[in-house]
């Protein structure tokens, strides 16, 4: 039994010592460095990084411009993925919500703009069907600005205000003709002459009435030419159409003048030059102003030669 008990106290020293070994080896592998394993404590420097921001406060769904925008530079640790970096990205497109002076532009609110991006506040846009001699000839152009001078045919039917007359009883009305009295006389003007001030007159579009012409609109932009083949359909100058259009801006009155127009008679783009924004003040044209004022040569009256006339 003894020497069982010294082989247990032997064994147990030998455990003892081992144990201190394996933990002194680990103590001391521990405090080694790892020649092969390189530490990962490297730190990126921000660098400069341009981006585009508004040089002016721009309205929601304006087409951008150069003028409009311009390329910063700014640290790279505060710009987003998102953000515009060149001006070419965003000239010719619109931003979908208001940009105010100095702000950074992103690609997620860039829209392609439409026709609707082109007008003005409160203006409109109309096309009318229009053949070559309103393009004149293709040299019409986006952005162009245009008078529009307006033809029609117009026969003046006057009615001729009257005064109540207490006449006798007996009198027919054959008699009122031979009964009244000259104009001028008394009971007074009844019957003014025909075109005089005061007197009344309707106008009816007739093709047989006197052609009128005048400049009804003047400095119109052009926003769109657009080019086809005929379609024979439309107002009375469309049927001549051989498919074009032209996309004018204009307010609401002019909408209603120029809807008119297509409708009734016809109309003339006049082409304006790039500066002129001068307004002009026009008599209008017709057959009586064309002899009076313009010497335009009209037949006479002929005289039946008298008895015995060679």
């Amino acid at each position: 039994m003894r020497r069982n008990g010294r082989l247990l106290v032997i064994l147990g020293v030998t455990l003892a010592l081992a144990a201190v070994a394996l933990a002194v080896f680990a103590l001391t592998g521990g405090d080694k460095k790892d020649d092969t394993t390189t530490s990962d404590t490297t730190t990126t420097t921000p660098k400069d990084i341009v981006v585009v921001q508004a040089k002016r406060d721009i309205p929601a769904h304006t087409i951008l411009k150069t003028e409009d925008v311009e390329e910063v530079k700014v640290s790279s640790d505060q710009v987003t993925p998102d953000s515009v970096q060149s001006v070419g990205e965003v000239v010719g497109f619109a931003y979908s919500v208001d940009l105010v002076q100095g702000q950074r532009l992103l690609r997620s609110a860039m829209e392609q703009p439409g026709l609707a991006n082109e007008l003005t506040a409160g203006n409109r846009a109309i096309s009318l069907a229009v053949d070559k001699n309103n393009l004149l000839g293709g040299l019409l152009h986006d952005d162009d600005h245009v008078d529009v001078v307006y033809t029609i045919s117009v026969a003046l039917t006057r009615v001729l205000p009257t005064e109540p007359l207490e006449l006798p009883e007996e009198l027919t009305l054959r008699d009122i003709a031979t009964t009244l009295p000259p104009y001028g006389e008394s009971p007074g003007a009844t019957y003014p002459y025909p075109g005089e001030e005061g007197s009344r007159f309707t106008i009816s579009d007739v093709p047989d009435g006197d052609p009128q012409a005048k400049l009804i609109l003047q400095n119109v932009r052009v926003i769109r030419v657009v080019s086809g083949e005929a379609t024979g359909t439309g107002g009375s100058q469309a049927s001549s159409s051989d498919g074009s259009y032209v996309v004018l801006e204009v307010n609401s009155q002019q909408a209603e003048m120029l809807t008119f127009m297509e409708n009734y008679g016809t109309f003339q783009l006049v082409l304006r030059g790039p500066d002129d924004a001068d307004t002009t003040s026009t008599s209008g044209i017709n057959l009586e102003r064309m002899v009076t004022d313009y010497g335009f040569p009209y037949p006479k009256t002929v005289r039946v030669p008298g008895p015995g006339a060679q």
